[in-house]
């Protein structure tokens, strides 16, 4: 995942490379790097485009992707949204 682009472009261009129906779960891997890590995004921020972008492919996947998130990465800016992901994973 980028927080340089918009989580439906980033959405867009998974499902252009995934197709639908295959056999694994969509891996998202969040971490911070470059001027992200002295400065990482916001709650608000990482919400912006992780929402759409998990939103996104759960609808054309038919189930939500996993994160993989650094131990830097889990703080503030998206604990809420994946531990909300975690719980419907562990629906499907």
């Amino acid at each position: 995942m980028s927080f340089e682009s918009s989580g439906e472009a980033q959405a867009e261009h998974i499902i252009e490379t995934v197709p639908a129906g295959a056999t694994l779960h969509i891996a998202l891997d969040l971490e911070h790097c470059g001027d992200f890590f002295a400065h990482p995004p916001t709650r608000d921020e990482v919400d912006a485009i992780l929402g759409p972008l998990l939103d996104r492919l759960k609808q054309h996947h038919g189930a939500p992707p996993v994160i993989y998130a650094t131990s830097h990465a889990r703080g503030p800016g998206c604990t809420g949204r994946q531990a909300t992901v975690s719980r419907e994973l562990a629906k499907t």
